[in-house]
């Protein structure tokens, strides 16, 4: 019996050995978790038999990671791009809370931002309420505060709350215009 490069012969049985860097030769260190030989892509068979002897682990992890995607999702309000942004704030008269600290605010931030530190929040909630009825767009450094303070203000009864998908990070990289204090 021919074994692959990288392989073992283990009792009649070949065993491959995924992770093993690619161009390693070449100062590229890539791992991968398959190798492709010929027209067989190696280790693609193994997960193949995994699923069919498992049908019911494999079904509940696909279900499970879905939910948790699902309501990591929606927890904070949904995800806008900085086009979709624009467009709330140009047709829909939204309104865009920044939570990042005052020196990044100071910074550069998106025009008429309101600046409410992400810790300060649940204390100073009582000041976007002129603004329950409109939509509120959360902004913050790169995404990792606006889901928290969404569920925050869906909590205060807020109900349009949406979320700048990457932060002020996505908005420059955007090339799109902030005003400076």
């Amino acid at each position: 019996m021919r074994t692959q490069p990288n392989s073992t012969l283990v009792s009649n049985c070949i065993t491959f050995q995924p992770f093993r860097p690619l161009l390693s030769g070449y100062g590229i260190s890539i791992l991968a978790p398959f190798q492709l030989t010929g027209r067989q892509l190696v280790g693609m068979d193994q997960f193949i038999e995994f699923a069919m002897n498992n049908p019911l682990h494999l079904g509940a992890l696909v279900a499970l990671c879905s939910a948790l995607a699902f309501t990591e999702a929606r927890k904070g309000g949904q995800s806008v791009s900085t086009m979709q942004l624009t467009t709330l704030v140009n047709r829909d008269a939204a309104m865009v809370l920044d939570v990042r600290e005052k020196a990044d605010f100071g910074k550069g931030h998106i025009v008429d931002a309101i600046s409410m530190p992400f810790a300060k929040v649940s204390e100073r909630i009582g000041e976007l309420e002129k603004y329950r009825e409109k939509t509120i767009i959360v902004v913050d450094a790169m995404g990792q505060h606006s889901g928290s303070v969404g569920k925050t203000l869906k909590k205060a009864g807020f109900v349009n709350v949406v979320r700048l998908q990457g932060g002020m990070s996505t908005w420059s990289a955007d090339n799109l215009p902030v005003v400076k204090k």
